[in-house]
């Protein structure tokens, strides 16, 4: 089988940006790209941390204007700079991974344009929202990448379905 791209999508806190991490860790292709981990003050999610292949990391902070706990600010200036830096190094047989392609990253011009660049000209393993923005339907509707739902149930065994599904052995 060729090998192909995935996107995994769940509830919140089921274990994406982990179950991303385990498969990452069994990869024998380069990879480039970021993940997520959330930042807590006080008890509180207080932001998002991103970081990068090459160890830089990007700090979302909540907006203090917003109340709802999940409204990030991000500079779509700053984030495109960050973003284009890690794409500037893609190489044809890198794997790009992305923790995780939501609503906030979907303001930014650059990362739409980029992303559909790179799906069409490699392999990505990624968490994507279930909705929220324009081009996060258009990715679940994209018939060409292979959608998994993970649930507490299927989590461990994902691992080896989605390692064989990139890597062409499935």
């Amino acid at each position: 089988m060729v090998s192909s791209s995935v996107l995994i999508y769940g509830l919140p806190h089921i274990g994406k940006t982990t179950l991303l991490l385990r498969i990452l860790g069994g990869l024998k292709r380069p990879l480039k790209g970021f993940y997520s981990r959330p930042l807590f003050e006080d008890g509180k999610k207080s932001g998002i941390e991103i970081i990068a292949h090459n160890g830089q990391t990007l700090t979302i902070r909540r907006n203090p204007i917003i109340k709802k706990q999940t409204k990030y600010h991000l500079p779509p200036v700053v984030f495109d700079e960050f973003f284009k830096a890690l794409c500037d190094t893609l190489q044809p047989q890198d794997i790009f991974y992305i923790d995780e392609i939501g609503p906030l990253f979907c303001e930014s011009a650059l990362f739409l344009e980029t992303m559909s660049r790179i799906f069409l000209t490699h392999i990505v393993l990624g968490t994507v929202s279930r909705r929220g923005h324009r081009f996060i339907e258009q990715l679940h509707r994209n018939e060409s990448i292979h959608k998994i739902q993970i649930t507490a149930n299927n989590r461990d065994a994902l691992v080896a379905e989605i390692s064989r599904r990139i890597t062409g052995e499935l």
